[in-house]
This record gives structure tokens, C-alpha cells and sequence, in this order.
């Protein structure tokens, strides 16, 4: 055997940070977390593995330390993309806790540009893994890589008979998806590849304005995109 290649399907990060590890042993970036506040590792029997636990007073909910207590974790990315974000939470029913589970605020920081925070429930039974959000996300680097926090939600849904409430991580996914739908016949492609454009979003893009149906592109074209950016920019077709 001349090589090795060593590809992973879809980029994971975990919460409990022992379980993160590089899938390739040249790869010199690899998934991180790092905890802030009480949180605590959760093992259940009927559970794959541990994860994390942050428990609060309901009383608390809106305090300052309950508010401040987060999962930062940072996966790596293999190539500048579209992806969507999945979230794995486990059943509420491998601690009996049922009763105390609200929902975890989740940030996710996707690019130089973007950062969308959004609330997701965790009242489920069993286990199960759900769509958080999706969107352009650029390759990891030495210069930038995409973060996911995790908190409290303050203003989740609270049983009346809880005492105390419960948030968990456990790690998020992240696969690839078809870039753009509006393809039409002719992209643009931006070739400064030196600059940190795609970081914030990526190197190619539709028209602005889309062909008329039936049209035949014959050539491609490098030029300024227009008058205002000085930036090269080649059409395709």
C-alpha cells in the first residue's frame, strides 16, 4: 500500500472533551471543548456513553452564573461548505429527570460573518438527534474554525412541579448539503484565494440576476464584478 487515506463522513464534536480525537494522525486541528460554570458528566447505564449535565435551581434560571454557564465546543471542519447542524440529546428517561429537563440555548458561531442562536427543547423520552440550524461554514484553519455554545435558556419551558431544572450536552454533528439551488447556467468564481473571503462565505456564487430560461452560454469570462469592488472575479458557464 503506497498511502493511506483517512476521510470521516461527517464532522463530530463532543462535549466531554477526552472523546474528541483527530481522525487522522497528520491532521494538526482537531475537535475541542471547553467547559465554563457547573456543569457535571452524566453516565447512564442505558446511554452510549457520558455527557454533560448542568442542573439549577428553577429559582435561578435568570442568574447571573446560571446564564453564564457554557459548553464551547469547536469541531473540525475538512472543507469550506454548507452544512447542516445536528444536535444529539439523550433521553430524559436514562436518569428519570424527566421532569426537570427545559431547553439549551445554542449559538453557533458558522463563519466570519454569520452567528445564529436559536432554543432547542430537550423534553424528549429517548434518545434522539435533531436539526439545529444549517448554513455556510469554511474549512478549519489555524486562522479561524466555527464554534457551538451551549447554555441555559432563560426563558424555556419549565414544569410547575420541577424544583430544579436540567440542560445536558452530549455533541453536535455537522453534514455536508448542496451548496446553492440557483445555479443557473453561469456562477461566479472569486480567485483571490489568498484573501479571507471564504471565511465569511464561499469563493463562488449565483448571479445576482439568473439567466432567461433558454439561454446558451459559450465562453468564460475573468473581469471585475462591478464597479464599486475591484475584485477579480471569473464567470463560469
Amino acid at each position: 500500500m503506497g498511502y493511506l487515506l483517512c476521510q470521516s463522513v461527517d464532522a463530530e464534536v463532543h462535549a466531554i472533551d477526552d472523546y474528541n480525537s483527530s481522525p487522522c494522525s497528520a491532521q494538526t486541528i482537531r475537535p475541542s471543548s471547553q467547559v465554563t460554570g457547573n456543569w457535571q458528566q452524566t453516565t447512564a447505564a442505558s446511554y452510549k456513553g457520558a455527557y454533560l449535565t448542568l442542573s439549577v435551581n428553577r429559582n435561578d434560571i435568570t442568574s447571573a452564573a446560571a446564564q453564564s454557564a457554557t459548553v464551547t465546543m469547536v469541531p473540525f471542519v475538512p472543507e469550506s461548505g454548507f452544512y447542516k447542524l445536528y444536535m444529539s440529546i439523550p433521553g430524559c428517561q436514562n436518569t428519570n429527570t424527566c421532569i426537570s429537563r427545559t431547553s439549551a440555548k445554542v449559538t453557533w458561531l458558522m463563519n466570519g460573518k454569520n452567528s445564529i442562536v436559536t432554543t432547542i427543547k430537550q423534553h424528549n423520552l429517548v434518545d434522539d438527534e435533531v436539526e439545529v440550524l444549517s448554513g455556510y461554514v469554511p474549512a478549519s484553519s489555524q486562522n479561524f474554525s466555527s464554534a457551538i455554545y451551549v447554555q441555559l435558556a432563560s426563558d424555556g419551558t419549565v414544569d410547575p412541579q420541577a424544583a430544579t431544572v436540567e440542560v445536558v450536552v452530549d455533541s453536535f454533528r455537522l453534514e455536508r448539503i448542496t451548496s446553492y439551488t440557483n445555479l443557473n447556467g453561469v456562477l461566479q468564481l472569486h480567485d483571490d484565494l489568498t484573501s479571507d473571503l471564504q471565511v465569511n462565505r464561499p469563493l463562488y456564487e449565483p448571479l445576482s440576476a439568473g439567466l432567461p430560461t433558454g439561454s446558451q452560454v459559450y465562453s468564460a469570462t475573468h473581469g471585475v464584478s462591478n464597479d464599486t469592488n475591484p475584485e477579480d472575479t471569473l464567470f463560469l458557464g
